[in-house]
């Protein structure tokens, strides 16, 4: 039972590693957008927001969605690491024939630990630019 159970986490937990990792890169476009255009007088018109659109809006937008982010993706790693103690190491010398599936779910939740600290850093980047944008 715990080997299907493992098999069946390990399948989930790299499903959402990797939509994890889309949500990073749509949340990285978004901003690449806006640095596409700090060129010259370009860049003149970043300070100042238009009606058609509002770039400290989407600023505080991402803001608030890499915050949520943060949070579920620590939460996952939190439960992984619960289950683990809880589940695994009781049983850890008759659980042998698992260890792939542990070790590919380690390696996913430690990438899921990169995305949630890059979406902490990318946080502090959006915040710099949404003061850069309320300030003008």
């Amino acid at each position: 039972m715990l080997e299907t159970m493992i098999r069946q986490i390990c399948s989930v937990v790299v499903l959402v590693e990797d939509k994890w990792t889309e949500i990073n890169r749509y949340v990285n476009d978004l901003l690449s957008e806006d640095a596409t255009i700090l060129q010259g007088d370009e860049f003149v018109q970043l300070l100042f927001e238009n009606d058609s659109f509002s770039r400290s809006r989407k600023y505080f937008w991402i803001l608030a969605c890499l915050k949520d982010f943060e949070n579920v993706i620590e939460h996952a790693e939190n439960y992984w690491r619960e289950f683990k103690e809880s589940y695994l190491h009781p049983y850890k010398e008759s659980i042998s024939n698992i260890g792939r599936d542990v070790e590919e779910i380690d390696a996913s939740i430690a990438s899921l630990k990169r995305i949630r600290m890059g979406f902490g850093a990318t946080r502090e980047e959006v915040k710099m630019l949404r003061d850069g944008v309320s300030l003008s």
